[in-house]
């Protein structure tokens, strides 16, 4: 059964006291049993731990030194539990008789300590429960999909480009009304125009599902975060939970086959330059009915009998089925291992550039084949996910390239 919104917020709360009571614990213990060895290595511990938290809370990260403390933070997870937990031991054995109310203290951190990965998975599942039902909604809110997505644009021939240069023109008309207001405010008023024209790229899309996080789930927490590989390469995604904690589901609407995925599964939070652009504790206010009130009408949308080579204005197509390459049985099931990740990874892109580098001046819709491993036709992909549930067509490294290992592990 789903849980509800005031639950999730209680389990939160729970995990978040946990957490806060060992890190307090050293010291206090320290205060009555002073100079013992594993309060020492406790106190060695809950530093790291404490780095580790801060380090998560960080929403405009300076590039390298924090992924690469994140990353061995994130490494030594497993170890330094396994470590507090022996610690904790040998404080109890040490102090029965002597000093009961250590080692009762002792008993009682140690319990809470050990429940915490359980209450992370816990929370973790709820958000992904709410996670799955925000991708329908969202994936019914942008039925033509995105621009820049070659099986949206074979699907819709070519609808899907139309619909998002209605809706940015319709964004940029509205700059004097828009501008001004908050950034949610902004964010609802991208999500709201998206979802008027049906169509949407990463940053509608990812704006759509921040509102909607903000409408259903008061009291949780939330973000919509942008990755930038470069000037001209950037990917808006949402989360429910704060970025970076294990217990937070990662959203991401615009692959063709999108799934709720966790923290380490994701990838994109393992590359640099990601920012928070909007983070907060959902309200449950509509915003997009908000913002719509506070904006002039917008116009129908236009006759849908653009032809398929509207298309071709295109300058960059992705072909991206899926946001993940690891297996995991606590995500939706559906992780293939054999993949290679979200193809806006490090190494994707990589190989993305290199391959358009070989391509000259061919069509972009070509080149977006050639990328897919699909052949263009008159009629949607027989393997395109968004129109078949068998064999669907992954993003693989090229025959000459072992797959790429990845980063961050």
């Amino acid at each position: 059964m789903r849980k509800s919104p005031e639950e999730m917020v209680q389990m939160q709360d729970e995990l978040d006291r946990s957490r806060a009571n060992f890190l307090l614990f050293p010291s206090y213990v320290d205060g009555i049993y002073p100079n013992s060895e594993p309060v020492r290595r406790l106190s060695e511990i809950s530093e790291k731990l404490g780095t580790l938290d801060r380090l998560r809370r960080i929403s405009r990260p300076p590039v390298n030194d924090y992924l690469l403390q994140l990353r061995d933070l994130q490494a030594q997870l497993p170890m330094l539990r396994e470590s507090v937990d022996r610690h904790l031991a040998e404080l109890v054995e040490s102090t029965r008789g002597k000093n009961d109310e250590v080692s009762i203290e002792a008993e009682k951190a140690r319990r809470s300590f050990a429940s915490i990965p359980e209450q992370e998975r816990e929370l973790y599942r709820a958000r992904r429960e709410w996670g799955r039902g925000i991708i329908r909604d969202a994936k019914a809110a942008f039925p033509m999909g995105a621009s820049n997505q070659f099986a949206d644009m074979s699907r819709t021939e070519g609808q899907s480009y139309r619909g998002v240069i209605q809706m940015r023109f319709q964004v940029e008309n509205r700059s004097e009304e828009i501008r001004p207001m908050s950034i949610e405010l902004r964010c609802a008023a991208s999500a709201a125009i998206g979802e008027h024209y049906k169509s949407g790229n990463c940053g509608e899309q990812a704006s759509w599902v921040a509102t909607e996080v903000n409408r259903l789930l008061p009291g949780t927490p939330f973000a919509l975060l942008v990755w930038k590989h470069d000037e001209a390469i950037a990917h808006s995604y949402s989360t429910i939970g704060a970025p970076n904690f294990p217990e937070t589901a990662y959203i991401d609407t615009w692959p063709t086959r999108s799934i709720v995925t966790d923290f380490a599964n994701y990838g994109l939070p393992y590359t640099a330059n990601t920012h928070i652009i909007w983070q907060g504790r959902a309200t449950g206010e509509d915003l997009r009915s908000k913002v719509l009130e506070r904006l002039s009408p917008l116009p129908p949308t236009a006759s849908q009998t653009t032809a398929r080579t509207t298309a071709a204005k295109i300058h960059r197509v992705h072909w991206i089925a899926r946001t993940t390459d690891k297996h995991n049985s606590d995500s939706d099931g559906e992780e293939n291992p054999q993949e290679t990740g979200h193809t806006l990874s490090q190494f994707a892109m990589k190989r993305l550039v290199r391959v358009e580098a070989g391509a000259g001046k061919a069509n972009p819709l070509a080149r977006a084949a050639r990328l897919s491993g699909a052949a263009l036709g008159d009629q949607p992909q027989r393997n395109d996910p968004a129109t078949s549930a068998s064999q669907p067509t992954r993003y693989r490294p090229t025959p000459q390239q072992p797959g790429p290992a990845r980063q961050g592990r």
